[in-house]
């Protein structure tokens, strides 16, 4: 993610981490990757509040397998951003 490499970060997001989508779209599995783990910018959130990207996240394509280890993580990520944005 830090090199923005968009290929890359999905390809480490479901081959490294073992996350499956319904239709494994490159492009969606980037910006969930990205949304979750490193930055809400408009460049990954399309100008979208959390709950609207989310939303439109799942509507591309549906999250079928996140491997436990990695929610809380992504959760913290979302949730400390937020925070930081509000100072």
């Amino acid at each position: 993610l830090a090199d923005r490499d968009d290929d890359r970060a999905a390809a480490v997001y479901a081959d490294v981490m073992g996350v499956r989508t319904k239709h494994m779209r490159k492009d969606i599995l980037f910006k969930s990757a990205a949304f979750w783990y490193d930055r809400d910018t408009a460049d990954v959130t399309n100008g979208m509040n959390v709950h609207h990207f989310t939303e439109w996240l799942h509507a591309q394509d549906p999250v079928q397998h996140l491997p436990d280890e990695y929610v809380m993580a992504g959760r913290v990520s979302v949730l400390l951003r937020g925070v930081g944005a509000a100072f």
